[in-house]
């Protein structure tokens, strides 16, 4: 018999000989036994069993753990490497080195809070979703690859901040998606565009100097 909080109980045989129609049968949630209420006596009696859960063998836990550590590096150590290509590609737009750092270390700092943020809090469930925001962003990152890739597309006016304003919402949307899937409070997503909106923020005031 499969119950509402996800457990599996076997019926026990003791209960073949003492059921009767009309009977009612409850089990509250935690608990490992059923609760037998005969619908004439009204005495109630509870019938014990093994609780069977559905759990993962310690082997498959960190064989999963270990793919999601090594996919989350991955993620992000390709994502640096196409960020600072596109950095580099738009030097004249910062003028020096030291901006072009600054501008690398704050687009990364974004996903260093969300990281320390995930091991400190979300437990079981911290590299699974260090992946998944690892993996949008890559998707951010590689919205890049065409001005790094293509002279044509680099000449176009405001081809770099047209790219950064896609990519930027692409990763709104997949952030979004990656919440979702974790089954995680929305806290997680509006506190990574508050951490978004004061990247974007230092980018244009402190970086390039708009105002």
């Amino acid at each position: 018999m499969t119950l509402a909080d996800g457990q599996y109980l076997p019926m026990p045989e003791a209960m073949n000989n003492e059921l009767q129609i009309g009977d009612s049968i409850y089990k509250i949630k935690g608990d490992n036994f059923y609760s037998v209420v005969n619908f004439k006596t009204k005495i109630k009696m509870q019938y014990f069993v093994a609780t069977h859960l559905r759990v993962l063998s310690k082997p498959k836990k960190i064989k999963k753990l270990l793919k999601n550590i090594v996919l989350a590096f991955t993620y992000f150590l390709l994502s640096t490497i196409i960020t600072w290509w596109f950095i580099k590609e738009a030097e004249l737009l910062y003028f020096s080195q030291e901006k072009m750092l600054l501008s690398c270390a704050i687009a990364g700092a974004k996903w260093g809070v969300q990281i320390v943020a995930a091991l400190l809090f979300l437990k079981n469930k911290k590299w699974e979703f260090i992946k998944l925001i690892g993996f949008v962003c890559l998707i951010g990152s590689c919205i890049l690859l065409p001005y790094c890739l293509f002279y044509f597309v680099r000449s176009a006016s405001n081809s770099f901040f047209i790219s950064l304003i896609i990519a930027v919402f692409t990763m709104i949307a997949t952030y979004y998606k990656a919440v979702a899937q974790m089954n995680i409070s929305k806290i997680w997503f509006w506190g990574w565009v508050s951490c978004l909106a004061i990247a974007i923020s230092l980018q244009l005031f402190v970086v390039f100097k708009i105002v």
